[in-house]
Protein backbone atom coordinates (compact mmCIF):
# COMPACT_ATOMS: atom_id res chain seq x y z
CA UNK A 1 0.00 0.00 0.00
CA UNK A 2 0.89 3.53 -0.83
CA UNK A 3 1.92 6.20 1.60
CA UNK A 4 2.12 9.92 2.12
CA UNK A 5 4.69 11.48 3.56
CA UNK A 6 5.85 15.09 4.09
CA UNK A 7 9.04 16.79 6.09
CA UNK A 8 8.08 20.50 6.90
CA UNK A 9 11.39 22.50 7.76
CA UNK A 10 11.28 26.27 8.85
CA UNK A 11 13.74 28.26 9.98
CA UNK A 12 13.59 31.53 11.14
CA UNK A 13 16.27 32.39 14.03
CA UNK A 14 19.30 32.08 13.11
CA UNK A 15 22.53 31.82 15.87
CA UNK A 16 25.12 33.89 12.85
CA UNK A 17 24.34 37.28 13.25
CA UNK A 18 25.62 37.37 9.68
CA UNK A 19 21.83 35.65 8.50
CA UNK A 20 19.12 37.97 9.34
CA UNK A 21 16.25 36.51 11.50
CA UNK A 22 12.84 35.72 9.23
CA UNK A 23 9.72 36.49 10.32
CA UNK A 24 7.53 33.76 8.69
CA UNK A 25 8.63 30.45 8.30
CA UNK A 26 7.99 28.99 11.50
CA UNK A 27 3.82 30.16 10.53
CA UNK A 28 4.87 28.53 6.73
CA UNK A 29 5.76 25.36 8.23
CA UNK A 30 2.99 24.87 11.13
CA UNK A 31 0.17 25.97 8.61
CA UNK A 32 1.56 23.56 5.73
CA UNK A 33 1.71 20.77 8.33
CA UNK A 34 -1.82 21.10 9.72
CA UNK A 35 -3.56 21.15 6.03
CA UNK A 36 -1.24 18.27 5.11
CA UNK A 37 -2.40 16.47 7.78
CA UNK A 38 -5.88 17.14 7.91
CA UNK A 39 -8.04 14.43 6.40
CA UNK A 40 -10.33 16.50 4.52
CA UNK A 41 -7.06 18.07 2.70
CA UNK A 42 -3.64 16.19 2.47
CA UNK A 43 -4.80 12.93 4.44
CA UNK A 44 -1.08 12.67 4.44
CA UNK A 45 0.08 9.88 6.92
CA UNK A 46 2.51 10.86 8.63
CA UNK A 47 3.79 14.86 8.52
CA UNK A 48 6.91 16.14 10.44
CA UNK A 49 7.79 19.68 11.11
CA UNK A 50 11.22 20.47 11.77
CA UNK A 51 11.47 24.03 13.06
CA UNK A 52 14.38 25.48 13.61
CA UNK A 53 16.35 22.39 13.86
CA UNK A 54 20.26 22.39 14.01
CA UNK A 55 21.76 21.29 10.58
CA UNK A 56 22.80 17.11 12.02
CA UNK A 57 18.80 16.69 12.83
CA UNK A 58 17.95 17.88 9.39
CA UNK A 59 20.21 15.82 7.72
CA UNK A 60 18.81 12.90 9.65
CA UNK A 61 15.23 13.43 8.88
CA UNK A 62 16.02 14.11 5.26
CA UNK A 63 17.50 10.85 5.14
CA UNK A 64 15.18 9.14 7.24
CA UNK A 65 12.42 10.96 4.88
CA UNK A 66 13.66 9.14 1.64
CA UNK A 67 14.82 6.17 2.70
CA UNK A 68 13.19 2.77 2.79
CA UNK A 69 9.94 3.77 0.39
CA UNK A 70 7.98 1.73 -2.17
CA UNK A 71 7.76 3.22 -5.89
CA UNK A 72 4.51 4.95 -5.08
CA UNK A 73 4.99 6.08 -1.59
CA UNK A 74 4.42 10.18 -2.35
CA UNK A 75 7.07 12.22 -0.54
CA UNK A 76 7.79 15.46 -0.03
CA UNK A 77 9.76 17.86 1.46
CA UNK A 78 9.61 21.40 1.74
CA UNK A 79 12.04 24.58 2.89
CA UNK A 80 11.57 27.81 4.54
CA UNK A 81 14.66 30.07 4.99
CA UNK A 82 17.75 31.43 3.88
CA UNK A 83 19.75 29.50 0.86
CA UNK A 84 23.89 29.87 1.24
CA UNK A 85 26.13 30.22 -2.02
CA UNK A 86 30.04 29.23 -0.88
CA UNK A 87 32.96 30.35 -3.05
CA UNK A 88 32.75 27.70 -5.21
CA UNK A 89 28.53 28.64 -6.25
CA UNK A 90 27.62 25.44 -4.05
CA UNK A 91 24.30 26.17 -2.23
CA UNK A 92 23.29 24.94 1.03
CA UNK A 93 20.04 25.22 2.94
CA UNK A 94 20.79 27.13 6.47
CA UNK A 95 19.79 25.65 10.30
CA UNK A 96 19.73 27.38 12.99
CA UNK A 97 23.40 26.69 13.93
CA UNK A 98 24.28 27.27 10.24
CA UNK A 99 27.85 29.25 9.89
CA UNK A 100 28.57 31.10 7.16
CA UNK A 101 32.26 30.51 7.72
CA UNK A 102 31.45 26.79 7.91
CA UNK A 103 28.98 25.98 5.41
CA UNK A 104 30.07 22.37 4.72
CA UNK A 105 30.15 21.30 8.78
CA UNK A 106 26.97 23.33 9.70
CA UNK A 107 24.27 23.43 6.64
CA UNK A 108 22.45 21.12 4.28
CA UNK A 109 24.27 20.65 0.81
CA UNK A 110 21.79 20.30 -2.10
CA UNK A 111 24.20 18.11 -3.27
CA UNK A 112 23.26 16.33 -0.12
CA UNK A 113 19.45 16.65 -0.60
CA UNK A 114 19.72 15.62 -4.00
CA UNK A 115 21.51 12.29 -3.69
CA UNK A 116 19.11 11.00 -0.70
CA UNK A 117 16.26 11.64 -3.45
CA UNK A 118 18.30 9.47 -5.58
CA UNK A 119 18.47 6.76 -3.53
CA UNK A 120 15.59 6.54 -2.79
CA UNK A 121 13.12 4.31 -4.14
CA UNK A 122 10.37 6.46 -4.23
CA UNK A 123 9.05 7.27 -7.79
CA UNK A 124 6.88 10.09 -6.55
CA UNK A 125 9.10 13.42 -4.95
CA UNK A 126 8.56 16.20 -4.56
CA UNK A 127 10.16 19.62 -3.32
CA UNK A 128 9.41 23.19 -2.13
CA UNK A 129 12.17 25.55 -1.80
CA UNK A 130 10.45 28.77 -0.39
CA UNK A 131 14.12 30.11 -0.29
CA UNK A 132 17.11 31.70 -2.25
CA UNK A 133 20.66 32.38 -2.35
CA UNK A 134 21.61 34.81 0.21
CA UNK A 135 24.55 36.45 1.79
CA UNK A 136 23.68 39.74 4.13
CA UNK A 137 20.13 41.03 3.26
CA UNK A 138 17.84 43.55 4.39
CA UNK A 139 15.95 42.33 7.39
CA UNK A 140 13.42 40.26 7.33
CA UNK A 141 13.27 39.41 3.42
CA UNK A 142 14.81 36.19 1.66
CA UNK A 143 17.27 35.81 -1.17
CA UNK A 144 16.40 34.09 -4.74
CA UNK A 145 16.86 30.47 -5.12
CA UNK A 146 16.39 29.16 -8.73
CA UNK A 147 17.63 29.20 -12.45
CA UNK A 148 21.12 30.83 -11.58
CA UNK A 149 22.04 28.44 -9.07
CA UNK A 150 21.16 25.62 -11.21
CA UNK A 151 18.07 24.67 -9.63
CA UNK A 152 17.06 22.34 -12.61
CA UNK A 153 20.90 20.64 -12.22
CA UNK A 154 21.51 20.47 -8.79
CA UNK A 155 17.81 18.66 -7.82
CA UNK A 156 17.85 17.04 -10.88
CA UNK A 157 20.05 14.03 -10.19
CA UNK A 158 18.71 11.27 -11.68
CA UNK A 159 15.68 12.83 -11.19
CA UNK A 160 13.28 9.79 -12.03
CA UNK A 161 9.52 11.01 -10.65
CA UNK A 162 10.39 13.91 -9.01
CA UNK A 163 8.76 17.68 -9.10
CA UNK A 164 10.87 20.94 -7.65
CA UNK A 165 9.18 23.71 -7.05
CA UNK A 166 10.93 27.05 -5.93
CA UNK A 167 9.70 30.69 -5.04
CA UNK A 168 11.46 32.54 -7.25
CA UNK A 169 13.48 32.50 -10.47
CA UNK A 170 16.59 33.29 -8.91
CA UNK A 171 17.66 36.98 -10.64
CA UNK A 172 16.53 38.81 -7.53
CA UNK A 173 19.74 38.32 -5.58
CA UNK A 174 23.04 37.59 -5.83
CA UNK A 175 25.82 38.58 -3.11
CA UNK A 176 29.27 40.18 -3.16
CA UNK A 177 30.82 40.31 -0.03
CA UNK A 178 28.64 42.33 2.15
CA UNK A 179 27.43 44.21 -0.68
CA UNK A 180 23.23 42.93 -1.44
CA UNK A 181 22.89 43.33 -5.10
CA UNK A 182 19.06 43.49 -5.97
CA UNK A 183 15.66 44.53 -4.80
CA UNK A 184 14.09 42.75 -1.63
CA UNK A 185 11.10 40.59 -2.71
CA UNK A 186 7.58 40.07 -0.63
CA UNK A 187 8.57 37.34 2.03
CA UNK A 188 6.55 34.15 1.76
CA UNK A 189 4.03 35.04 -1.01
CA UNK A 190 4.76 31.41 -2.32
CA UNK A 191 3.75 29.45 0.85
CA UNK A 192 0.83 31.93 1.29
CA UNK A 193 -0.88 30.86 -1.66
CA UNK A 194 0.49 27.27 -1.83
CA UNK A 195 -2.04 27.36 1.40
CA UNK A 196 -4.72 28.82 0.04
CA UNK A 197 -5.13 26.90 -2.89
CA UNK A 198 -5.28 24.07 -0.63
CA UNK A 199 -7.08 25.56 2.15
CA UNK A 200 -10.27 27.07 0.02
CA UNK A 201 -9.78 23.94 -3.01
CA UNK A 202 -9.59 26.87 -5.76
CA UNK A 203 -6.35 25.07 -6.89
CA UNK A 204 -8.53 22.01 -7.85
CA UNK A 205 -8.65 23.83 -11.24
CA UNK A 206 -10.28 21.08 -13.26
CA UNK A 207 -12.72 20.33 -11.08
CA UNK A 208 -12.02 16.57 -9.96
CA UNK A 209 -12.04 16.79 -6.52
CA UNK A 210 -8.27 16.76 -6.15
CA UNK A 211 -5.62 19.01 -6.40
CA UNK A 212 -2.59 17.67 -8.08
CA UNK A 213 0.80 18.83 -7.93
CA UNK A 214 0.99 21.13 -10.78
CA UNK A 215 -2.16 22.19 -9.74
CA UNK A 216 -1.12 23.65 -6.40
CA UNK A 217 1.71 25.42 -8.17
CA UNK A 218 -0.06 27.08 -10.90
CA UNK A 219 -2.19 28.61 -8.38
CA UNK A 220 0.05 30.12 -6.52
CA UNK A 221 2.49 30.99 -9.27
CA UNK A 222 -0.39 32.77 -11.07
CA UNK A 223 -1.21 34.75 -7.41
CA UNK A 224 2.10 35.79 -6.40
CA UNK A 225 2.91 37.18 -9.92
CA UNK A 226 -0.97 38.99 -9.34
CA UNK A 227 0.88 40.82 -6.29
CA UNK A 228 4.37 41.43 -7.20
CA UNK A 229 6.32 41.82 -10.31
CA UNK A 230 9.70 41.01 -8.19
CA UNK A 231 9.07 37.95 -7.88
CA UNK A 232 8.28 34.92 -9.99
CA UNK A 233 7.89 31.40 -9.05
CA UNK A 234 9.64 27.77 -11.10
CA UNK A 235 8.44 24.40 -11.31
CA UNK A 236 10.76 21.59 -12.77
CA UNK A 237 9.68 17.94 -13.79
CA UNK A 238 12.47 14.99 -14.18
CA UNK A 239 11.08 12.09 -15.68
CA UNK A 240 7.51 12.71 -14.10
CA UNK A 241 5.14 9.52 -15.07
CA UNK A 242 1.33 10.59 -13.93
CA UNK A 243 -0.21 12.78 -11.70
CA UNK A 244 1.34 13.62 -7.99
CA UNK A 245 -2.02 13.77 -5.97
CA UNK A 246 -0.98 16.11 -3.15
CA UNK A 247 -4.24 16.63 -2.03
CA UNK A 248 -8.33 17.15 -2.05
CA UNK A 249 -10.72 19.48 -2.63
CA UNK A 250 -11.76 20.53 0.69
CA UNK A 251 -15.14 21.84 -0.92
CA UNK A 252 -15.40 19.72 -4.37
CA UNK A 253 -17.97 20.68 -7.23
CA UNK A 254 -20.24 17.93 -8.83
CA UNK A 255 -18.62 16.79 -11.73
CA UNK A 256 -20.74 15.63 -15.24
CA UNK A 257 -19.23 12.53 -16.47
CA UNK A 258 -18.58 12.28 -19.83
CA UNK A 259 -18.77 10.11 -22.23
CA UNK A 260 -15.69 7.98 -22.92
CA UNK A 261 -14.17 7.96 -26.74
CA UNK A 262 -16.26 5.37 -29.04
CA UNK A 263 -13.21 3.77 -29.86
CA UNK A 264 -12.35 3.34 -26.55
CA UNK A 265 -15.74 2.02 -25.75
CA UNK A 266 -15.51 -0.33 -28.61
CA UNK A 267 -12.60 -1.89 -27.04
CA UNK A 268 -14.05 -2.15 -23.61
CA UNK A 269 -17.18 -3.79 -25.38
CA UNK A 270 -14.61 -6.24 -27.11
CA UNK A 271 -15.47 -9.95 -27.08
CA UNK A 272 -11.98 -10.93 -26.91
CA UNK A 273 -10.61 -10.67 -23.05
CA UNK A 274 -7.45 -9.60 -24.77
CA UNK A 275 -8.38 -6.42 -26.08
CA UNK A 276 -10.38 -5.77 -23.02
CA UNK A 277 -8.15 -6.00 -20.84
CA UNK A 278 -5.91 -3.29 -23.05
CA UNK A 279 -8.45 -0.85 -22.13
CA UNK A 280 -7.71 -0.65 -18.55
CA UNK A 281 -4.51 0.76 -19.26
CA UNK A 282 -6.13 3.85 -20.69
CA UNK A 283 -9.24 4.00 -18.48
CA UNK A 284 -6.39 4.29 -15.44
CA UNK A 285 -4.89 7.22 -17.66
CA UNK A 286 -7.98 8.54 -18.15
CA UNK A 287 -9.06 8.06 -14.61
CA UNK A 288 -5.49 10.15 -13.06
CA UNK A 289 -5.96 12.81 -16.10
CA UNK A 290 -6.78 15.99 -16.17
CA UNK A 291 -10.33 15.86 -17.52
CA UNK A 292 -12.75 15.47 -14.56
CA UNK A 293 -16.19 14.51 -16.32
CA UNK A 294 -13.62 11.39 -18.01
CA UNK A 295 -12.12 10.49 -15.11
CA UNK A 296 -15.59 9.59 -13.83
CA UNK A 297 -16.05 7.83 -16.39
CA UNK A 298 -13.52 5.88 -16.58
CA UNK A 299 -13.47 4.82 -13.10
CA UNK A 300 -17.53 3.71 -14.00
CA UNK A 301 -15.96 1.65 -16.74
CA UNK A 302 -12.83 0.58 -14.26
CA UNK A 303 -15.64 -0.86 -12.06
CA UNK A 304 -17.77 -2.60 -14.33
CA UNK A 305 -14.04 -4.43 -15.60
CA UNK A 306 -13.95 -5.17 -12.10
CA UNK A 307 -17.02 -7.82 -12.59
CA UNK A 308 -15.93 -8.94 -16.15
CA UNK A 309 -16.38 -12.78 -16.87
CA UNK A 310 -12.47 -12.80 -17.75
CA UNK A 311 -9.89 -13.04 -14.61
CA UNK A 312 -7.35 -11.76 -16.15
CA UNK A 313 -9.49 -8.68 -17.10
CA UNK A 314 -11.09 -8.61 -13.39
CA UNK A 315 -8.12 -8.70 -11.74
CA UNK A 316 -6.39 -5.91 -13.83
CA UNK A 317 -9.42 -3.62 -13.31
CA UNK A 318 -9.85 -4.24 -9.86
CA UNK A 319 -5.90 -3.87 -9.06
CA UNK A 320 -6.39 -0.12 -10.52
CA UNK A 321 -9.51 0.89 -8.47
CA UNK A 322 -8.37 -0.69 -5.63
CA UNK A 323 -4.71 1.91 -5.83
CA UNK A 324 -6.99 4.29 -6.85
CA UNK A 325 -8.94 4.50 -3.38
CA UNK A 326 -5.96 3.79 -1.55
CA UNK A 327 -4.15 6.34 -2.97
CA UNK A 328 -6.82 9.11 -2.56
CA UNK A 329 -8.85 7.70 -0.07
CA UNK A 330 -11.87 7.44 -1.39
CA UNK A 331 -14.58 4.51 -1.58
CA UNK A 332 -16.04 4.84 -4.55
CA UNK A 333 -15.65 7.60 -7.28
CA UNK A 334 -13.14 10.07 -7.91
CA UNK A 335 -15.10 12.97 -7.58
CA UNK A 336 -18.26 14.10 -6.40
CA UNK A 337 -20.76 13.08 -9.17
CA UNK A 338 -23.53 14.87 -10.23
CA UNK A 339 -25.42 11.58 -11.00
CA UNK A 340 -25.48 7.72 -9.55
CA UNK A 341 -24.54 5.21 -12.23
CA UNK A 342 -26.09 2.16 -12.70
CA UNK A 343 -23.47 -0.62 -13.07
CA UNK A 344 -24.24 -2.97 -15.25
CA UNK A 345 -22.15 -6.31 -16.58
CA UNK A 346 -21.64 -5.54 -20.29
CA UNK A 347 -23.37 -8.46 -22.64
CA UNK A 348 -21.14 -9.01 -25.16
CA UNK A 349 -21.57 -10.35 -28.74
CA UNK A 350 -19.64 -13.46 -30.18
CA UNK A 351 -18.31 -12.64 -33.10
CA UNK A 352 -19.72 -13.86 -36.82
CA UNK A 353 -18.03 -16.54 -38.22
CA UNK A 354 -16.76 -15.54 -41.68
CA UNK A 355 -18.54 -16.22 -44.49
CA UNK A 356 -17.29 -17.76 -47.56
CA UNK A 357 -17.83 -16.29 -50.96
CA UNK A 358 -19.37 -18.50 -52.91
CA UNK A 359 -17.41 -19.23 -56.39
CA UNK A 360 -17.70 -15.88 -58.75
CA UNK A 361 -19.42 -14.05 -56.45
CA UNK A 362 -16.98 -11.65 -56.38
CA UNK A 363 -17.50 -8.86 -58.37
CA UNK A 364 -15.92 -5.80 -56.40
CA UNK A 365 -12.32 -5.73 -54.85
CA UNK A 366 -11.89 -4.66 -51.31
CA UNK A 367 -15.34 -4.15 -49.82
CA UNK A 368 -16.89 -8.01 -49.67
CA UNK A 369 -13.62 -9.48 -48.64
CA UNK A 370 -13.39 -10.84 -45.15
CA UNK A 371 -10.57 -8.22 -43.48
CA UNK A 372 -8.28 -8.69 -40.98
CA UNK A 373 -8.53 -10.80 -38.09
CA UNK A 374 -11.11 -9.40 -35.43
CA UNK A 375 -8.39 -9.28 -32.51
CA UNK A 376 -4.97 -7.97 -34.63
CA UNK A 377 -7.73 -5.26 -35.76
CA UNK A 378 -8.78 -3.90 -32.17
CA UNK A 379 -5.66 -4.27 -31.33
CA UNK A 380 -4.25 -1.80 -34.30
CA UNK A 381 -7.31 0.40 -33.44
CA UNK A 382 -6.59 0.40 -29.48
CA UNK A 383 -6.25 4.15 -28.10
CA UNK A 384 -3.40 2.16 -26.17
CA UNK A 385 -0.19 2.26 -27.29
CA UNK A 386 1.26 -1.14 -25.52
CA UNK A 387 -1.85 -2.88 -27.38
CA UNK A 388 -0.70 -1.29 -31.04
CA UNK A 389 2.66 -2.27 -30.61
CA UNK A 390 1.20 -5.93 -30.17
CA UNK A 391 -0.83 -5.50 -33.63
CA UNK A 392 2.46 -4.75 -34.93
CA UNK A 393 4.13 -8.22 -33.93
CA UNK A 394 1.31 -9.54 -35.41
CA UNK A 395 0.83 -8.05 -38.59
CA UNK A 396 4.45 -9.17 -39.46
CA UNK A 397 3.53 -12.41 -39.15
CA UNK A 398 0.41 -11.96 -41.26
CA UNK A 399 2.70 -10.41 -43.81
CA UNK A 400 4.12 -13.94 -44.58
CA UNK A 401 0.76 -15.21 -44.79
CA UNK A 402 -0.46 -17.85 -47.53
CA UNK A 403 -3.55 -15.50 -48.20
CA UNK A 404 -1.45 -12.39 -50.23
CA UNK A 405 -5.02 -10.88 -49.91
CA UNK A 406 -4.86 -10.76 -45.84
CA UNK A 407 -0.58 -9.98 -46.03
CA UNK A 408 -1.78 -7.16 -48.26
CA UNK A 409 -4.27 -5.74 -45.89
CA UNK A 410 -1.47 -6.17 -43.06
CA UNK A 411 1.20 -4.25 -45.19
CA UNK A 412 -1.66 -1.56 -45.46
CA UNK A 413 -2.05 -1.64 -41.92
CA UNK A 414 1.37 -1.50 -40.97
CA UNK A 415 1.93 1.25 -43.60
CA UNK A 416 -0.58 3.36 -41.82
CA UNK A 417 0.91 2.51 -38.39
CA UNK A 418 4.29 4.46 -39.57
CA UNK A 419 1.92 7.87 -38.98
CA UNK A 420 0.91 6.55 -34.85
CA UNK A 421 0.86 9.68 -32.80
CA UNK A 422 3.75 7.81 -31.01
CA UNK A 423 7.01 7.87 -32.07
CA UNK A 424 7.70 5.02 -30.56
CA UNK A 425 5.08 2.96 -32.77
CA UNK A 426 5.75 4.81 -35.97
CA UNK A 427 9.38 3.20 -35.89
CA UNK A 428 8.19 -0.34 -34.92
CA UNK A 429 5.85 -0.21 -37.46
CA UNK A 430 8.67 1.20 -40.15
CA UNK A 431 11.09 -1.71 -39.17
CA UNK A 432 8.74 -4.14 -39.79
CA UNK A 433 8.13 -2.83 -43.12
CA UNK A 434 11.54 -2.32 -44.02
CA UNK A 435 12.54 -6.15 -42.96
CA UNK A 436 10.26 -6.92 -45.07
CA UNK A 437 10.78 -5.69 -48.44
CA UNK A 438 14.80 -6.16 -47.55
CA UNK A 439 13.51 -10.24 -47.09
CA UNK A 440 11.81 -9.90 -49.92
CA UNK A 441 14.35 -8.42 -52.15
CA UNK A 442 17.16 -10.87 -50.92
CA UNK A 443 14.79 -14.67 -51.19
CA UNK A 444 16.79 -16.47 -53.45
CA UNK A 445 14.77 -17.87 -56.41
CA UNK A 446 14.18 -21.22 -56.77
CA UNK A 447 16.14 -24.18 -58.54
CA UNK A 448 13.79 -24.56 -60.83
CA UNK A 449 12.00 -27.82 -60.32
CA UNK A 450 12.12 -30.11 -63.56
CA UNK A 451 8.29 -30.78 -63.16
CA UNK A 452 8.12 -27.20 -64.39
CA UNK A 453 8.33 -27.42 -68.03
CA UNK A 454 5.29 -29.74 -67.89
CA UNK A 455 3.33 -28.10 -65.89
CA UNK A 456 3.73 -25.04 -67.62
CA UNK A 457 4.09 -25.85 -71.54
CA UNK A 458 2.57 -29.52 -71.30
CA UNK A 459 5.48 -30.50 -73.02
CA UNK A 460 7.91 -33.46 -71.39
CA UNK A 461 10.75 -32.72 -69.49
CA UNK A 462 14.08 -33.05 -71.16
CA UNK A 463 16.25 -31.18 -68.90
CA UNK A 464 16.52 -28.70 -65.99
CA UNK A 465 15.49 -25.79 -67.24
CA UNK A 466 18.20 -22.47 -67.00
CA UNK A 467 18.11 -20.80 -63.57
CA UNK A 468 18.10 -16.81 -64.18
CA UNK A 469 20.82 -14.63 -62.84
CA UNK A 470 19.89 -13.07 -59.79
CA UNK A 471 19.11 -9.22 -59.99
CA UNK A 472 21.35 -6.30 -59.09
CA UNK A 473 20.57 -4.51 -55.65
CA UNK A 474 18.55 -1.92 -56.16
CA UNK A 475 19.64 1.93 -55.77
CA UNK A 476 19.28 3.87 -52.83
CA UNK A 477 16.63 5.93 -54.49
CA UNK A 478 14.53 2.97 -54.99
CA UNK A 479 14.20 2.22 -50.98
CA UNK A 480 12.50 4.52 -49.01
CA UNK A 481 10.41 4.66 -45.71
CA UNK A 482 7.40 6.05 -47.90
CA UNK A 483 5.86 3.16 -49.15
CA UNK A 484 2.37 3.56 -50.99
CA UNK A 485 -0.31 0.00 -51.37
CA UNK A 486 -1.68 -0.71 -54.36
CA UNK A 487 -4.03 -4.09 -54.21
CA UNK A 488 -5.29 -5.67 -56.70
CA UNK A 489 -7.74 -8.31 -57.50
CA UNK A 490 -9.15 -10.46 -60.28
CA UNK A 491 -12.02 -12.74 -60.41
CA UNK A 492 -13.19 -14.45 -63.35
CA UNK A 493 -14.87 -17.26 -62.17
CA UNK A 494 -12.23 -20.09 -62.13
CA UNK A 495 -9.37 -17.90 -61.50
CA UNK A 496 -8.93 -15.79 -58.04
CA UNK A 497 -5.66 -13.49 -58.56
CA UNK A 498 -4.87 -11.65 -55.72
CA UNK A 499 -2.31 -9.00 -55.54
CA UNK A 500 -0.32 -5.93 -53.88
CA UNK A 501 2.39 -3.80 -55.15
CA UNK A 502 4.49 -1.50 -52.79
CA UNK A 503 5.88 1.38 -54.54
CA UNK A 504 8.14 4.12 -53.65
CA UNK A 505 7.90 7.58 -53.41
CA UNK A 506 9.43 7.92 -56.86
CA UNK A 507 6.18 5.85 -58.05
CA UNK A 508 8.65 3.04 -58.57
CA UNK A 509 7.54 -0.88 -57.93
CA UNK A 510 9.76 -2.59 -55.31
CA UNK A 511 8.02 -5.53 -53.96
CA UNK A 512 5.04 -7.61 -55.51
CA UNK A 513 2.91 -10.00 -53.64
CA UNK A 514 0.25 -12.25 -55.57
CA UNK A 515 -1.44 -15.42 -55.31
CA UNK A 516 -3.35 -17.51 -57.23
CA UNK A 517 -5.93 -19.52 -56.25
CA UNK A 518 -7.57 -22.40 -59.30
CA UNK A 519 -11.48 -22.69 -58.11
CA UNK A 520 -12.40 -25.51 -60.42
CA UNK A 521 -11.41 -28.65 -58.82
CA UNK A 522 -13.90 -30.03 -56.86
CA UNK A 523 -12.07 -31.45 -54.38
CA UNK A 524 -9.91 -28.44 -53.36
CA UNK A 525 -8.71 -25.40 -54.38
CA UNK A 526 -5.80 -24.83 -55.93
CA UNK A 527 -2.82 -22.16 -54.50
CA UNK A 528 -0.21 -20.45 -56.42
CA UNK A 529 1.89 -18.19 -53.97
CA UNK A 530 4.53 -15.54 -55.30
CA UNK A 531 6.54 -12.73 -53.94
CA UNK A 532 8.63 -10.41 -56.30
CA UNK A 533 11.45 -8.27 -55.51
CA UNK A 534 11.38 -6.41 -58.79
CA UNK A 535 14.86 -4.77 -59.79
CA UNK A 536 15.90 -1.49 -61.26
CA UNK A 537 15.06 -1.88 -64.58
CA UNK A 538 11.64 -1.26 -65.50
CA UNK A 539 11.29 -4.82 -67.71
CA UNK A 540 10.92 -8.06 -66.04
CA UNK A 541 13.86 -9.87 -67.84
CA UNK A 542 16.18 -9.48 -64.19
CA UNK A 543 13.53 -10.08 -62.19
CA UNK A 544 13.44 -13.52 -60.12
CA UNK A 545 10.57 -15.08 -58.47
CA UNK A 546 9.92 -18.21 -56.07
CA UNK A 547 6.35 -19.90 -56.45
CA UNK A 548 4.67 -22.75 -54.06
CA UNK A 549 1.34 -24.79 -54.66
CA UNK A 550 -0.56 -26.00 -52.43
CA UNK A 551 -2.84 -28.32 -53.06
CA UNK A 552 -5.34 -28.45 -50.11
CA UNK A 553 -3.56 -29.85 -47.56
CA UNK A 554 -0.68 -31.43 -49.23
CA UNK A 555 1.79 -29.13 -50.72
CA UNK A 556 2.87 -29.86 -54.10
CA UNK A 557 6.89 -29.51 -55.27
CA UNK A 558 7.36 -26.02 -56.59
CA UNK A 559 7.49 -24.47 -59.88
CA UNK A 560 8.88 -21.62 -61.36
CA UNK A 561 8.87 -21.21 -65.30
CA UNK A 562 11.61 -19.08 -66.40
CA UNK A 563 12.01 -17.74 -70.69
CA UNK A 564 15.28 -15.97 -71.53
CA UNK A 565 15.45 -15.32 -67.77
CA UNK A 566 12.30 -13.53 -67.44
CA UNK A 567 9.34 -14.73 -65.26
CA UNK A 568 6.26 -14.99 -67.75
CA UNK A 569 3.85 -15.83 -64.58
CA UNK A 570 0.52 -14.02 -64.05
CA UNK A 571 0.75 -11.33 -66.93
CA UNK A 572 -0.18 -13.33 -69.51
CA UNK A 573 -2.71 -15.49 -67.53
CA UNK A 574 -5.43 -13.43 -67.53
CA UNK A 575 -4.37 -12.66 -71.61
CA UNK A 576 -6.18 -16.18 -72.50
CA UNK A 577 -3.29 -18.23 -72.01
CA UNK A 578 -4.77 -21.68 -72.30
CA UNK A 579 -1.25 -23.43 -71.93
CA UNK A 580 -1.14 -22.02 -68.12
CA UNK A 581 -5.01 -22.60 -67.67
CA UNK A 582 -4.20 -26.11 -69.09
CA UNK A 583 -1.26 -27.15 -66.74
CA UNK A 584 -3.42 -26.11 -63.62
CA UNK A 585 -6.11 -28.30 -64.80
CA UNK A 586 -4.05 -31.57 -65.47
CA UNK A 587 -1.46 -30.57 -61.57
CA UNK A 588 -5.47 -31.18 -60.06
CA UNK A 589 -6.75 -33.57 -62.34
CA UNK A 590 -9.63 -31.93 -64.19
CA UNK A 591 -10.95 -32.58 -67.35
CA UNK A 592 -11.37 -29.51 -70.06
Amino acid sequence: MSGKLALIIGTSDYQDPGLHDLAAPIEDARDLAEALRDPAIGGFDDVMPLINAPAQTIRKSIARLFKDRAPDDLLLLYFSGHGVLDEQGQLYLTAADTERSLLSGTAIPAAFVSGEMDRSRSRRQVLVLDCCHSGAFEKGSKGALGASVGTKTVFGGSGYGRIVLTATDATQYAWEGNKVIGDAIENSLFTHYLLEGLRTGQADSDGDGHISVEEMYDYAARRVIEQTAKQKPYMWRFEKEGTFIIARNPKPRAVEPVPLDAALQAVIDNPYPLIRKGAVQELERLLNGSNAGLAVSAFDALQRLSDDDSDSVRAAAAAVVKDYQERHKVAAQPSNIAHTTQRVKPVRVTPPDRVAVPSGALKTPVARMSGLPDDVRALAESPDRTLRMQAIEKLKRLLGHADAKLAGLAFDRLRQLTDDPEVLVQKRAKDALEAFIAQARSHDAPAGPQMAGRLISGAPVKAKPAEPSRPPEPSAAATTDEVIFEPVWYWNGEIRWLSWNAYNDSGKLIVRRDRLEYHGSKTGVLVIQNVRAVSESSSLKNSWSWVKVEYGRQQAPQIAYYADGRYMGYASMFGGNKTMLEAIRQLVNVPE
